[in-house]
């Protein structure tokens, strides 16, 4: 749930860039058809410092992407740890009913896993088309 929460936060924030990037670009598109010198240096300025933001935010989100699998995985071999370690504690009956449950938590545990990868790798692919947009985009526009 933790987790789940996290991949929002950063899908919203992929949203807000993309928002971010487009008004840049729309505004860069205007402002090189200005005939102006002094237009066109702040534009390069403007898109510099974007493009800059944007790669330290990419940079940043890649680690919290990382982070946030790494974590995913440590749960999952720490909560099949602890249920192993409870079963041994266990008599033999309710060791075999644990063992079905755990089975089917084990079960339910690689669903979470699985999807929660899969929501990370979206981000993470949604975050790489966009870095791909904003170079491809604003550095046209420069020049």
């Amino acid at each position: 749930d933790e987790i789940g929460k996290i991949l929002d936060q950063q899908k919203i924030n992929i949203y807000d860039w993309n928002d971010k990037i487009v008004s840049t670009v729309k505004a860069n598109y205007k402002l090189t058809k200005s005939k102006k010198k002094a237009d066109k240096e702040k534009l390069k300025e403007e898109s510099k410092a974007i493009i800059d933001e944007f790669n330290q935010f990419h940079s940043d989100m890649q680690k919290e992407m990382s982070e946030v699998k790494s974590d995913i995985k440590e749960r999952k071999s720490r909560l099949t740890r602890d249920v192993r370690e409870f079963e041994k504690s266990l008599s033999k009956q309710e060791a075999s009913r644990l063992k079905n449950s755990r089975e089917q938590l084990q079960k339910q545990v690689e669903t979470s896993h699985s999807y929660l990868s899969n929501e990370a790798e979206g981000i993470r692919k949604r975050l790489a088309s966009t870095k791909h947009m904003v170079g491809r985009d604003i550095e046209s526009n420069i020049e």
